[in-house]
C-alpha cells in the first residue's frame, strides 16, 4: 500500500495528528533528524522517501525508519532495545511514547542518519 502524505510541512503534520497522539508526535518529532532520499528499485520503480517518517496511527504512533544494515532494517535490528513496541521490518508501533526507550530510539535514528535510506522495497 502506498501512503500519500497529506501535509505539505512538518508543522502542519504536527497540527493534523490526533489529539490523543499530538504531544507524542512532538516529544518524537524533537528528538528525530528527517532526510530524503532517492530509490531505484529492480522493477525499474523510482522515487523520494524520507528516511524516518512519522504517522498518525488509531493505536498510537508508527515511526518508519527506511534504513539497512547487512541486509536488514534497523528497526528489526534495535527491536529488543526499543521498549514495549510492536517492530516490523521498517515500523516501529507504540500507542505511549513511555513505552518507548528513547536513548534506543536516538541510537536507531542516528545510525540511520548515517547509513541514509534504502531503495529496498
Amino acid at each position: 500500500m502506498k501512503r500519500t502524505p497529506s501535509a505539505t510541512s512538518v508543522a502542519q503534520f504536527l497540527a493534523s495528528v490526533s489529539a490523543r497522539n499530538r504531544n507524542a508526535a512532538k516529544r518524537v518529532h524533537a528528538l528525530l533528524g528527517y532526510g530524503k532520499f532517492h530509490y531505484r528499485c529492480a522493477t525499474g520503480r523510482e522515487g523520494d522517501s524520507a528516511v524516518v517518517a512519522l504517522a498518525d496511527r488509531a493505536g498510537g504512533l508508527a515511526l518508519y525508519v527506511n534504513s539497512v544494515k547487512d541486509g536488514r532494517y534497523l528497526p528489526e535490528l534495535y527491536a529488543k532495545r526499543l521498549g514495549k513496541v510492536s517492530c516490523g521490518k521498517s515500523c516501529i508501533r507504540f500507542a505511549k511514547l513511555d513505552d518507548l526507550d528513547e536513548a534506543a530510539l536516538i541510537a536507531l535514528v542516528r545510525e540511520a542518519s548515517k547509513r541514509g535510506g534504502t531503495g529496498q522495497t
